[in-house]
């Protein structure tokens, strides 16, 4: 209600309702006026009062009667708003299919700056709520972001999903915080509440534990350890057993590391071939709730080699004054046969290492790491042909497979997949995005049409049928592809926009029924064009 009225958006602009009859606001010929209103939001607007904002497929403005003041193009990239979540000091989160947006109001203009997730480019917000601690929740369909704070710092950001209890990952455009604190948002698969005051239940005196071995033997403490000692594995283990997913650790080698790791899932670490002199490796842990446990820490010395104890200088003096330079000659070649095996092994050991660090462990194929570290140098390499096609690939319906045939059928699809995917085309890089997403990178050539390529991909997926107990999965994918070329500055923001074009048009592919592909190309107007590149027949798979 502004001034007594109430106002009502529709698929043809705002209207209100005054002494029970409605009114037209603007003339058709008002920017924006006959727009397909998505959502309204009461907001104080500094020096101003009271104003409304209107989020549409065009973008956000502010109604300010008897005129609509479209805000900037910032406040919503893409074009397409779908929630304004209005909050204290005139500040409002705009939910867009290009993430989450922050209004704030500096000296009476408004400025719209883009919230950053951690993980990558940020994705399609369909609802965002706030509790009463402040905390706000973005919604989309790939399961519930928080924020401990309008701040968006990225220590106080978590991402919650199906292993958190939600029946789906994917969300609608509804959620609202009750009187009673609660939180309720419409669910693709069913009505999710969440208390905002409930203490998640983990035990504050779990045990951290680590296990640590050189070879197959066991690392006790201050233990000595020969020159040239066999891998080092430590293996901390936080005792929990409640939310084990959620679980960080952070490590230090003191005697080799100039600052701790940053908090990982994954603790292992690996030493190979110390360096003489005195270690502690020390771990902290965080559960599930945040409370931090440790430090654990196991002491070390490492033994110099026994051609640096003094009295084996000694002895190697008196030989040398006795057997003359030809011992010495001898020796010196000794050293440098030895020092360059420990580098080739050091260099093995590393790459090995590196590999398996870059890979996936259940596909195979390259991870995120692998792609960000390698695409300057695709695109340098590929300048010549035209640049990269990059293909963004989901495998349609996954969870009805998981449902359907548990998820050791769903990890054999997967894998049967990236098998499909590595084959199909010769000159191509396949990374797994994340969940059921791959994104394969194809070397554009000169003769070789990029729509038939990306038609092969879409082919190729559906001619298989995975086995798997006697029963055959068929299998459909979506695809978003878009061309990527050399950019002549600032290569990690031109990659996320491609990725974001990518984004854009696998969600149209989806969009319009699944198991096609669609193409994306920028715009004149700084968005995204989308086109249909191929479809196959039937929708997703069984």
């Amino acid at each position: 209600m502004i001034d007594g009225a109430l106002w009502i958006g529709s698929e043809r602009g705002i209207a209100k309702i005054v002494d029970a009859a409605m009114q037209p606001m603007f003339a058709s010929g008002e920017p924006m006026a006959q727009s397909a209103v998505r959502v309204l939001a009461e907001i104080d607007v500094p020096e101003r009062g009271r104003r409304l904002l209107l989020g549409s497929g065009e973008g956000l403005a502010l109604v300010e009667p008897p005129h609509i003041k479209a805000l900037p193009a910032a406040c919503a990239s893409s074009g397409t708003v779908y929630d304004i979540e209005t909050m204290a000091d005139a500040e409002a989160w705009i939910a867009t299919r290009s993430g989450a947006v922050r209004l704030q109001w500096r000296d009476g203009v408004a400025v719209c700056t883009p919230v950053t997730e951690p993980g990558g480019a940020a994705r399609t917000v369909y609802e965002i709520a706030s509790d009463r601690r402040g905390r706000i929740y973005l919604f989309g369909y790939d399961g519930v972001r928080r924020f401990a704070s309008r701040a968006a710092d990225a220590d106080g950001y978590e991402r919650f999903g199906v292993e958190d209890g939600l029946p789906s990952p994917e969300f609608n455009r509804d959620a609202w915080l009750a009187d009673d604190g609660r939180l309720w948002a419409a669910n693709a698969d069913g009505l999710v509440v969440f208390d905002p005051q409930a203490e998640l239940l983990v035990p504050r005196a779990a045990a951290l534990r680590v296990g640590a071995r050189h070879g197959a033997q066991a690392l006790v403490a201050n233990a000595l350890l020969p020159s040239g000692h066999e891998e080092l594995v430590f293996t901390p283990r936080l005792l929990s057993f409640s939310h084990e997913h959620r679980i960080r650790y952070r490590t230090r080698l003191l005697g080799q590391d100039r600052e701790a790791a940053p908090w990982s899932a994954d603790g292992d670490r690996r030493y190979a071939h110390l360096a003489p002199g005195a270690y502690q490796f020390e771990v902290d842990a965080r559960d599930a709730a945040g409370n931090g446990h440790g430090p654990v820490t196991i002491a070390f010395r490492v033994a110099a080699p026994w051609w640096q104890h003094p009295l084996a200088l000694v002895a190697a003096a008196l030989a040398l004054v006795g057997l003359g330079l030809l011992f010495g000659r001898l020796r010196a070649r000794a050293l440098r046969a030895r020092a360059a095996a420990l580098e080739a092994l050091v260099g093995e050991r590393t790459q090995e290492l590196e590999l398996a660090s870059n890979r996936d462990p259940l596909t195979a194929a390259w991870n995120r790491r692998y792609f960000h570290a390698r695409i300057g140098g695709w695109l340098r390499d590929s300048e010549a042909g035209g640049g990269l096609l990059v293909l963004l690939i989901d495998i349609d319906h996954f969870k009805r497979i998981n449902d359907r045939h548990g998820h050791a059928a769903g990890d054999a699809v997967l894998v049967a997949v990236a098998a499909c995917l590595r084959g199909v085309d010769g000159d191509s890089s396949l990374i797994r995005w994340g969940g059921e997403e791959f994104v394969l990178v194809l070397r554009r050539e000169i003769g070789r049409d990029d729509d038939a390529r990306v038609a092969a991909v879409l082919r190729a997926v559906a001619e298989l049928a995975v086995e798997v107990d006697g029963q055959s999965i068929a299998v459909r994918c979506s695809i978003g592809c878009t061309v990527c070329r050399p950019p002549a500055l600032d290569i990690d923001a031109h990659i996320d926009r491609v990725m974001h074009r990518a984004d854009a048009a696998l969600y149209e592919a989806k969009r319009q029924g699944r198991h096609r592909a669609y193409a994306a190309e920028p715009a004149n107007d700084g968005g995204v064009s989308l086109r249909l590149v191929a479809k196959g027949d039937g929708e997703g798979c069984d």
